[in-house]
């Protein structure tokens, strides 16, 4: 069939076709097209699969404690910040951040073990009344807050990667969160269920 087909091009005029790209091949002796992504996709991924360094981490000691009456500029509503870092042979530790937002707070313990390979990160996150119309900050057409109330809940989770990317593809663990005392906007959770669904892959 590939012969008759070359034949008739070539009587025809018509352009030869490009020619196939080498695949990888399967047990069977059969060529399958190959699933991994490229470093292009790797890249324009909403989490970046970009290894972290994490030579300085293994080549220092540190002890650092933070305490913030304000922040500007977060990315998130934030009040006040305070931290405890420990870094001490190799090993991360984050006992606590703890981050301050009128009525509420969030409270992070993290710990990554850089002397493994991969990292091993260990993260736990308590969510106490944080002001949800702080967080999404969208109105009416009265200019007044579609959502309103708290959010309180936990976050814990563990797995290894040297990128953000690897991290959370491995990372096993529990999310719970609850409303209180409030309401979100149906548009405000489309919204949300959109911007999930990007990042994850869906």
């Amino acid at each position: 069939a590939a012969e008759r087909e070359k034949e008739r091009r070539a009587q025809t005029g018509a352009p030869a076709p490009p020619p196939e790209k080498d695949l990888p091949e399967a047990t069977s002796g059969e060529k399958i097209p190959s699933s991994a992504p490229t470093a292009e996709v790797a890249n324009t991924l909403v989490i970046p699969d970009k290894p972290m360094n994490f030579d300085k981490v293994n080549a220092m000691n540190a002890d650092v404690t933070l305490a913030a009456a304000h922040v500007a500029n977060a990315p998130i509503p934030i009040d006040d910040l305070s931290m405890h870092l420990v870094l001490r042979d190799g090993i991360l530790k984050l006992a606590p951040l703890t981050i301050g937002a009128d009525p509420g707070s969030i409270k992070l313990d993290l710990s990554v073990n850089a002397t493994r390979s991969p990292v091993r990160t260990d993260a736990k996150m308590a969510i106490r009344n944080y002001p949800i119309q702080r967080l999404l900050k969208q109105k009416d057409d009265d200019n007044n807050p579609t959502s309103f109330g708290a959010i309180g809940g936990h976050i814990e989770l563990a797995g290894d990667g040297d990128s953000l990317h690897r991290l959370l593809d491995d990372a096993d663990g529990e999310v719970a969160l609850i409303g209180q005392g409030g309401r979100i906007s149906d548009l405000v959770v489309q919204v949300i269920g959109m911007q999930v669904a990007n990042i994850i892959g869906l």
